[in-house]
């Protein structure tokens, strides 16, 4: 339609330029009429062809002077005056062409930058649409509600999702009326390596052992499909293949924590019970072998509890809720009572009440590992104080205690990543996973003589009292 339009356009340009040349050469030379080539070149511009307008040009300079020789023929020679106008006349088909050129430029700048919109906002909408949470229990339902938007995004009226089974395709899920049997289009699209239609109305997306199917794309839709193709492929290929990461990840935590941790619960109850002289009289070196064994298999079990924790909690994808700060402290150092007991500890919370948003379990995670570095290192008979204070819409939840505190060589690493000795480890690496995900964060300072371990988080000033505190 477009080479149709721009073919009349030219013939329509043609046809001015010879009648403004029939005008030019029926006038004397004393009334030049060669400022009506102006009309064709400015038209010829329409055509959206830089080439076809200075030929315009040049034809229009071709038939001024061509004009201008007939007319002097037909008077008995040139007139001074007859030159001037010429030249003059010539002047300004090369300016109207320029300018009809420059004009021309900046509408197919204006045009680009309109397209790159449309593409952009287009793209936006595709993104918007395949922002899912990911499912570890099940990734295919989550490629097929990526599916189920993707019909609705661009007008499909049915969509599927198949793979690859011993017996030929198989249907995961549709959207709208299922399939009867294996539609020949589902054998035909599984031999594209790229997306495209696969007959009228039917576009396909092919993901390894999965294909996405949309089917009864209007027009316009498989015009905004064909142009986004790549992008959809690309978005939906790094969806799956987070899925299948989700879900690997998924089955490693739980093995981690079936594989490891068993033996180890097991080999500590025997070195427990040997210890405490089940097997037999102990001398004291052997006895202090079998304390370092105890230690070591209870260290080697936090690892293995951490890493699970940290499985679950980049897993997770539950809704965050208001959540009493000083209140889950409370329970958490409630439980780790016994543990601050047999250190000779005291532990305390200090404060008021203060309210924030995110997920219950993994803050007391947070809140625990803080307190459980504080068990570690304080020294016995000494206090650790929990002190929650707000400010300017900021809650900070601080672990206070008489430790050494942190060498300043480790304080680069602080957070970051195991150290191998002093304070850090796994546990102050995923208190900092877990307050970034919440929008906080977490620091370390010394006060007055104490280490000071402390999150900062947004309060909520207007929590829902349904959460007991």
């Amino acid at each position: 339609m477009l080479r149709e339009g721009q073919g009349r356009v030219r013939l329509l340009t043609l046809g001015v330029l010879l009648l403004a040349f029939l005008l030019d050469v029926a006038t004397p030379q004393a009334l030049v009429a060669a400022i009506l080539f102006g009309v064709p070149i400015a038209l010829s511009g329409m055509a959206f062809s830089p080439r076809f307008t200075w030929g315009t040009v040049a034809l229009a300079l071709l038939g001024n002077l061509t004009a201008g020789v007939l007319n002097a023929k037909a008077e008995g020679g040139l007139s001074v005056l007859a030159v001037a106008n010429r030249l003059l006349a010539g002047l300004s088909m090369a300016l109207v062409g320029y300018l009809t050129l420059a004009l021309l430029r900046r509408a197919e700048a204006q045009g680009r930058v309109e397209l790159a919109l449309r593409r952009a906002e287009a793209l936006a909408r595709v993104y918007r649409a395949l922002d899912l949470d990911l499912d570890p229990e099940e990734p295919e339902a989550t490629l097929l509600k990526a599916t189920e938007r993707l019909a609705r995004l661009f007008g499909a009226e049915a969509a599927g999702l198949w793979k690859k089974a011993p017996g030929g395709p198989a249907l995961v899920g549709a959207v709208g009326p299922p399939p009867l049997g294996v539609p020949g289009r589902v054998v035909r699209a599984w031999e594209r390596e790229a997306p495209g239609p696969v007959e009228e109305g039917v576009f396909a997306f092919p993901l390894g052992r999965y294909l996405v199917l949309l089917e009864g794309v209007g027009p316009e839709g498989e015009a905004r499909l064909k142009e986004l193709a790549l992008e959809i492929q690309g978005r939906l290929q790094a969806f799956w293949e987070k899925a299948q990461h989700v879900s690997a990840l998924k089955e490693l935590a739980y093995s981690l924590s079936h594989d490891l941790r068993t033996p180890l619960t097991a080999n500590l109850l025997n070195l427990r019970l040997a210890l405490q002289g089940a097997y037999g009289p102990l001398d004291e070196a052997f006895r202090q072998a079998l304390a370092n064994g105890v230690a070591a298999n209870e260290a080697l079990l936090r690892l293995a509890d951490n890493l699970l924790e940290l499985a679950r909690f980049a897993l997770s994808g539950r809704e965050p809720e208001a959540v009493p700060l000083k209140a889950l402290a409370e329970e958490v150092a409630g439980a780790l009572g016994p543990l601050f007991a047999a250190r000779g500890l005291e532990c305390r919370v200090e404060g008021e009440e203060a309210w924030v948003l995110g997920q219950r379990d993994a803050l007391a995670r947070a809140v625990q590992h803080l307190l459980e570095n504080a068990l570690e290192h304080a020294p016995p008979g000494s206090r650790v104080s929990v002190r929650l204070e707000a400010w300017d819409g900021v809650v900070r939840l601080g672990v206070e205690d008489e430790g050494p505190g942190v060498p300043e060589a480790l304080l680069p690493h602080l957070f970051r990543r195991p150290v191998r000795e002093g304070r850090g480890g796994l546990g102050l690496y995923l208190t900092r996973r877990i307050l970034e995900a919440h929008g906080g964060r977490v620091g370390y300072e010394r006060r007055e003589g104490r280490t000071v371990f402390y999150l900062e988080l947004e309060e909520v000033r207007h929590a829902s009292p349904r959460v007991p505190g």
